[in-house]
C-alpha cells in the first residue's frame, strides 16, 4: 500500500471506530458477522482489490443461486423432521397400541 493509501486507511479506521461507538449491540453483531465473512474471503482469495476486474453482478447472481439451494435443503430437512415427529406421535395413539 502506498503512503497516501496508508494515510487514507488510517483516517478511515479512526472514522469507523467513532461510528461503531454509536451502534447498538445488535448492529455491532451484524457488523462483526460481515467482518468475519470478509476475513474468510481474505484468507481464501487474498485482499480485496477493486482495481482488479471481477464480474460482481455474475458473482452476486451465483451467490443467490447458492443461497436458494441451501434454503431448499433446510426446508426439506425441516419437513423430514416434522414428518418424523408426527409419525412418532401418531404411532402412540393408534388403537390397540
Amino acid at each position: 500500500m502506498s503512503a497516501a493509501e496508508e494515510l487514507r486507511a488510517a483516517a478511515l479506521r479512526r472514522n469507523m471506530c467513532g461510528r461503531f461507538e454509536l451502534c447498538s449491540l445488535d448492529e455491532l453483531r451484524v457488523m462483526d458477522l460481515q467482518l468475519v465473512r470478509l476475513e474468510l474471503g481474505r484468507e481464501q482469495y487474498g485482499r480485496l482489490d477493486l482495481s482488479r476486474r471481477r464480474d460482481w453482478v455474475k458473482e452476486e447472481a451465483e451467490e443467490h443461486v447458492d443461497a436458494a439451494f441451501y434454503r431448499a435443503c433446510a426446508v426439506l430437512i425441516a419437513r423430514d423432521e416434522i414428518a418424523a415427529r408426527v409419525s412418532s406421535v401418531e404411532g402412540q395413539w393408534r388403537p390397540g397400541s
